[in-house]
C-alpha cells in the first residue's frame, strides 16, 4: 500500500478518541507473528508523539484493549475469558 501513500510500518488500525491516537497492530497466531522492521522502527516514535499502540490477535483481544485504554464502545460486548 505504500504505492498509495501508506507509510511503511504504519499500525493496521487507527482508532481517535477525545483528541488521542490509538493504534491497533493486528497479528495473526504462530511463527509468522512477529512485528516488521518498518514496523519496530516506527512504532517508538508514534509512542514518543504521545499515542498508544497496541498488538492484539483475534477481534477479542481487540476489544479487551479497547478497555483497558478506556475507549467506551456503543453496545458492550463481553469475551469469555
Amino acid at each position: 500500500m505504500q504505492d498509495r501513500g501508506v507509510i511503511p510500518g504504519i499500525p493496521d488500525m487507527l482508532v481517535m478518541w477525545r483528541g488521542a491516537h490509538f493504534w491497533v497492530e493486528i497479528k495473526r497466531y504462530g511463527p509468522e507473528a512477529i512485528l516488521s522492521e518498518d514496523q519496530r522502527a516506527l512504532i517508538p516514535h508514534l509512542i514518543a508523539a504521545g499515542d498508544k499502540v497496541g498488538l492484539v490477535r483475534d477481534a477479542g483481544e481487540c476489544l479487551l484493549l479497547l478497555d483497558a485504554w478506556s475507549i467506551p464502545r456503543k453496545r458492550r460486548v463481553t469475551v469469555a475469558a
